[in-house]
């Protein structure tokens, strides 16, 4: 059968882009790993059969290539080659199993015995290749009956690698960096690889290679693309990007070539020389500083980036002050990110709890998957983008909700949380430089948090002294009025039981008097104990048994008011205080937030978390009550300032003072909902301390 030149044009142009196609995702994941210094099994065994398939297609260029009277003739290179394509075959069909058994395994350890048969399948089928064209030479029907073998084996094998992917195929689509992830358009692709194979072997079957060589080889080439699109649609930017470049240095190339051809025709005899120092001149050209020249054009007019990214992200920096709070300039940054990197969205989730967000992502659901604590800072140590072994959950939540890359976000004291991106196919991250970028833009973030959790400090401890000054200032005052009331009060007291003792109409009367007095003598004691100095005992204080122990205490007083409380803490949490004036503030937290649920209609709970981090240990007290108006919060811890209509507003005052005392710091916060949390973060105790006492 002649095949027209155009047509085997056409053919071998279609099976040498599937061999850069492949070519492109193997170098893309090559350099990932050897910057990363890793790379996880999914990854790695993806890339060998891209590797496989790279140059089997390769190969197949060259079978398009070789005219059809060779074919027929069979000269010995050309039959090594027949079996190298055939062994590569058996081997892509291996791989493709083995990938599969990755991507299903609970545990990403797939079944051995089925790998083991799955190679030696292919090693057995190699052999038959190899034995095909002896045989042929003897029994010439052998060769059709080899032929639909191998096909027959290749069908069997995607078939079960469809199976397989259908059963644990997750979502509808393909997502960039998602080689660990199968879908649903996995499945279909695998099957329409598997009609195209099947097609292949009925035209074996009712004929021979000779007869239909040109389809054959065109469905092998649409089998190679079938094959390559989950692939490179994990990567769509990378395989693009090479595509084009690699299209156009070829055209630059052919350039230089027809210049110089054109030249040569032209120039007279004598200058006819200069044709090939022209192509020459244009080949380096092209190869040389051309490749920059065309880069920047692909990137800006395909891509639409700018190869000054970094510096963009840099220069926004030095626009943001620390002044603005950590939430501001996280919120300023992360939008930054987005229009410079042209992201789809990204976000940011704390290690405090807070979800900042720009662009296309839901950071609050998210983050109500997300694993908490040092489960989260263990998993997401360095950069993460795509091509790590997770548990299953996390891996899960990365899948559903789209995220590309996980960067941590690490203070010079202290780690900050978690940087998420999320992209779409063709504005991808997909070059070094890009995820460089990344990172580089997660470290000055967290330079600016430091500058930012500094200063924030800083502007809290003037005004922590500014209030010491005006407790000091109300404490002297309140010493005074004490001892200048508590004596008529005494004396007042004395006389009013002294009159209740006597039988009359007023007996009742004197009883009231009785009261208010008692009252007036608890708001003295409560004057008389914050004008007092602390006077602190310190000793090594297990917190958490503190905590439980406080608790234990006062839950006849909680199941009495219908209240339900929860403990989060670890088995021991070692500070250095005060044990009673410790345990006084955690009593007076827990009837606050008791005070503050007694109108509550709904479920009343109450929950103290204990967390140990940076050196601190962190008590959080919260509740599901009403909480506080914003334009009180801030005065909570004023002396003489109360919601409640008895209150003397001298309790919380008293807390915060026993806590700074200590040198630690309480805050409130409204809680997402409903409700009010206060944190008490204690220094943690020396591991020396622990040791010697």
């Amino acid at each position: 059968m002649i095949i027209p030149a155009p047509l085997v044009q056409l053919i071998a142009g279609l099976t040498l882009l599937v061999a850069l196609v492949f070519g492109i995702i193997v170098q893309a994941s090559l350099q990932t790993a050897h910057r990363r210094g890793a790379m996880s099994a999914v990854t790695r065994q993806s890339t060998i059969l891209c590797a496989a398939l790279s140059l089997l297609y390769v190969v197949t260029t060259i079978f398009a290539m070789v005219p059809g009277a060779l074919h027929v003739e069979e000269p010995p290179i050309l039959v090594v080659l027949y079996v190298v394509a055939d062994g590569l075959s058996f081997l892509c069909a291996a791989l493709f199993w083995h990938l599969t058994q990755l991507l299903s395994s609970p545990d990403g350890q797939p079944r051995r015995r089925w790998v083991v048969l799955s190679y030696a399948g292919a090693a057995l089928m190699t052999l038959l290749a190899v034995s095909v064209p002896d045989l042929a030479s003897e029994a010439p029907k052998v060769r059709p009956w080899a032929e639909t073998v191998k096909w027959s084996y290749i069908l069997v094998m995607l078939s079960l690698t469809a199976w397989h992917v259908g059963r644990n195929a997750r979502g509808s689509g393909w997502r960039p960096g998602s080689l660990g992830t199968v879908s649903r358009s996995d499945f279909w692709t695998v099957t329409l690889a598997a009609a195209c194979i099947l097609t292949m072997l009925v035209l074996h079957f009712f004929g021979s290679w000779a007869e239909h060589r040109g389809l054959l080889t065109f469905l092998g080439a649409v089998l190679g693309l079938i094959i390559a699109i989950p692939f490179a649609a994990r990567s769509l930017g990378a395989v693009l990007a090479g595509l084009l470049m690699a299209l156009g240095l070829l055209g630059a190339s052919g350039l230089a070539l027809g210049i110089g051809i054109w030249l040569g025709d032209r120039l007279p005899v004598e200058l006819r020389f200069l044709a090939p120092v022209a192509t020459m001149v244009g080949l380096l050209l092209a190869l040389g500083p051309g490749q920059p020249l065309l880069q920047e054009i692909v990137e800006r007019v395909v891509f639409r980036r700018s190869r000054q990214r970094r510096a963009d992200l840099l220069r926004s920096f030095r626009r943001l002050s620390p002044a603005l709070g950590c939430g501001e300039c996280s919120h300023r940054a992360l939008a930054e990110l987005v229009r410079v990197l042209r992201l789809r969205g990204a976000a940011l989730l704390l290690s405090d709890g807070t979800r900042i967000a720009a662009g296309d992502i839901d950071a609050e659901r998210i983050a109500r998957r997300w694993p908490s604590g040092s489960t989260a800072e263990r998993l997401f140590d360095r950069p993460h983008y795509g091509d790590d072994d997770l548990p299953p959950e996390v891996h899960d939540t990365l899948t559903d909700e789209d995220i590309l890359g996980v960067v941590p976000v690490l203070g010079s004291s202290r780690f900050w949380g978690h940087l998420l991106l999320r992209t779409d196919l063709v504005t991808t991250i997909y070059r070094d430089e890009d995820t460089e970028t990344v990172e580089v833009f997660a470290d000055q973030l967290a330079v600016l948090l430091d500058a930012a959790d500094i200063l924030t400090r800083a502007v809290a401890m003037e005004r922590s002294l500014a209030h010491s000054e005006k407790l000091a200032a109300l404490g002297e005052l309140a010493a005074r009025i004490v001892h200048d009331i508590r004596n008529p009060i005494t004396a007042a007291k004395s006389l009013s039981q002294q009159l209740s003792r006597e039988e009359g109409p007023d007996a009742e009367l004197h009883g009231v008097i009785d009261e208010e007095l008692d009252r007036v003598e608890r708001r003295v004691s409560d004057l008389l104990r914050f004008a007092r100095r602390d006077e602190l005992s310190l000793e090594p204080v297990d917190l958490a048994a503190l905590v439980r122990e406080t608790v234990g205490r006062l839950r006849g007083r909680l199941d009495g008011a219908g209240i339900a409380i929860a403990i989060e803490a670890p088995r021991t949490a070692l500070v250095s205080a005060d044990r009673e004036k410790i345990r006084h503030v955690l009593i007076n937290l827990i009837e606050n937030s008791v005070d503050a649920l007694a109108g509550h209609d709904t479920e009343r709970r109450i929950m103290l978390a204990i967390v140990e981090q940076n050196g601190t240990s962190r008590v959080e007290v919260s509740d599901n009550g009403p909480g506080i108006p914003p334009e009180s919060l801030e005065h909570v811890f004023d002396p003489f300032f109360s919601s409640k209509a008895d209150g003397t507003g001298l309790g919380l005052a008293i807390v915060k003072r026993t806590v700074e005392a200590h040198g630690g710091r309480i805050d409130a916060r409204p809680n997402p909902g409903s409700g009010i949390s206060f944190i008490v973060e204690l220094p943690a105790g020396r591991r020396s301390e622990r040791l010697e006492r």
